[in-house]
């Protein structure tokens, strides 16, 4: 007999193919997502409706987060007004996306406190998507439109074409802020609203008098008015993903461990070990920073997981003897995401946990089958990619680094010279039936290989083993959308911001002259602006 029994064929070669295959497949998917909506045009003409400069806005602000390179309203209207046609008609959007080389058209109406967005396709002018939203004020309405708009029509914007024919080398429109100073008509509207339902009077004239400067007072504005107007104008650019998502639910959890190479006579050597199939609960939560901070550093997020064993109780197969079992595998880090293409993103994430198979009770030493109990750190990476409107594919793997060789019964009791390491790989479907609510149903795989280094005197000769998990999951899930940064409905120290500026505006007013009713109070936040 050789001092070492033998080598695990499970050594890794295989796992380490397969990650590297699933690893080229997913940058693939990236990069030709990635390429696939650089350089892209979608118009965004005005809608139809008072206050629609808010809703408007909202609009090409995801658009650009996503981006898309806009075309302004003016420029639409003069290309639809050259053709002679309308861009009410699947011929006039036609005609108007030749001439701007537009990959879709959104077009909507606004209503109070309502709103229908619709999606049109550049190659045809038909109708791609249609979706309604609402809130309890315009400025309400903007903020929801930001947060949910990507999520129930982004889909329809990627499947636009530009027209054949369409002209090439389209230059880019001018800022957004220019955009929006198309509708600042909408600015005194949206103030006087926001008078009647419960804003003091000079903040209301403030804002009022900020939007009629813009529409018409010459005075010139001073270096922190400008700023002040700059950062305004600033787009939030929100992602369109959830910033949390957080989900719980029940699993059936499938479990063996098997040994390779024992030494004979087999009856003298440790005992595999099945666990057909056993209920477990599962929770999951992710947490991005993105509704404090935005922009890049949004992208960073927080997760943890636990899974949990209910019951588990197992028998040894030559008697009756039952042996309750602690079963759990419990996890917590930080991941960062790459937002790309229609709400999709790929992230990279590094955890540490405890993953823990034992058994337990008075006649423990009568069972020949080792506990497992891993401490490691996982570096994982996963995809989210957006099939539909409301169904979404989740999927990821890593790899787990064991850091105290599986514990401390199975190193001493069973096999001291052993070395052990890990993967795992998940996928899912996640069907969203709600704004905020979601079910997702998935499998995971789990597998530790081993390599025991037995030798000569030691109580168990075996050359390795592997300890491979199913779990089936079926979980309810929390997900709260991407509001734009910086958006008051979504930020407290923003919305505080917001009230400060018109009070501001007043007292400016009230010392600094006479002139658009505002005197040199800088612009607010009212109306178009928000």
């Amino acid at each position: 007999m050789p001092d070492q029994v033998g080598d695990n064929p499970h050594n890794g070669d295989p796992v380490n193919r397969i990650g590297q295959a699933v690893l080229i497949a997913v940058l693939s998917i990236v990069g030709l997502s990635g390429a696939h909506a650089a350089g892209k045009r979608v118009g965004v003409p005005k809608f139809s409706g008072a206050q629609e400069a808010l809703v408007r806005k909202k609009v090409m602000q995801v658009l650009k987060a996503h981006g898309y390179e806009l075309v302004r309203s003016r420029d639409m209207q003069s290309a639809a007004d050259i053709a002679g046609v309308s861009l009410s008609s699947e011929d006039g959007v036609r005609a108007v996306a030749k001439e701007l080389a537009l990959v879709a058209v959104v077009t909507g109406s606004v209503s109070g406190k309502h709103a229908k967005l619709a999606v049109h396709d550049g190659s045809d002018g038909s109708t791609l998507g249609e979706a309604n939203f609402a809130g309890a004020s315009p400025r309400k309405l903007g903020g929801e439109v930001g947060a949910s708009f990507w999520r129930k029509l982004g889909g329809e914007v990627t499947r636009g074409k530009v027209p054949s024919g369409a002209k090439k080398d389209q230059k880019s429109s001018a800022p957004e802020a220019d955009e929006d100073k198309e509708d600042t008509g909408e600015a005194a509207g949206a103030a006087a609203e926001e008078n009647e339902s419960g804003k003091s009077k000079p903040a209301a004239e403030a804002e009022g008098g900020a939007a009629a400067e813009e529409t018409g007072s010459p005075k010139k504005k001073s270096k922190h008015e400008e700023a002040a107007a700059e950062e305004e104008s600033t787009p939030s650019a929100p992602t369109g993903l959830p910033w949390l998502d957080l989900s719980i639910g029940f699993a059936g959890l499938n479990r063996n461990l098997s040994y390779h190479e024992v030494a004979y006579p087999p009856a003298n050597q440790p005992s595999p070990y099945s666990l057909p199939f056993w209920p477990v609960g599962v929770v999951n939560a992710v947490f991005y920073l993105e509704p404090l901070v935005g922009g890049l550093l949004g992208n960073l997020g927080v997760e943890g997981h636990g899974m949990l064993g209910l019951g588990v109780s197992s028998k040894l197969s030559s008697n009756t003897t039952s042996y309750s079992s602690t079963v759990h595998d419990f996890s917590a880090g930080a991941r960062y995401r790459f937002p790309f293409g229609a709400a999709n993103d790929l992230f990279l994430s590094a955890t540490g946990g405890e993953d823990a198979f034992t058994f337990n009770g008075s006649n423990r030493s009568a069972l020949l089958t080792p506990d497992t109990i891993y401490h490691y750190f996982r570096g994982g990476f996963g995809l989210d990619l957006a099939l539909t409107n409301e169904v979404k594919l989740n999927a990821g793997g890593g790899y787990r680094a064991v850091l105290n060789k599986a514990g401390s019964q199975i190193s001493t009791a069973f096999f001291p010279h052993l070395t052990v390491a890990g993967a795992d790989a998940e996928a899912a479907l996640t069907w969203s039936f709600s704004d905020y609510y979601a079910l997702r149903v998935g499998v995971a795989w789990k597998r530790y290989w081993y390599d025991m280094h037995s030798k000569q005197g030691d109580t168990f000769l075996v050359g390795g083993a592997v300890d491979q998990s199913f779990l089936f999951s079926l979980s309810l899930v929390l997900q709260v959308g991407s509001a734009p940064h910086g958006d008051a409905e979504a930020a407290p120290a923003e919305k505080d911001k917001e009230k400060a500026k018109p009070a501001k505006a007043s007292d400016d007013a009230s010392g600094g002259g006479s002139e658009g009713g505002g005197g040199d109070g800088g612009k607010t936040s009212g109306g178009a602006d928000e």
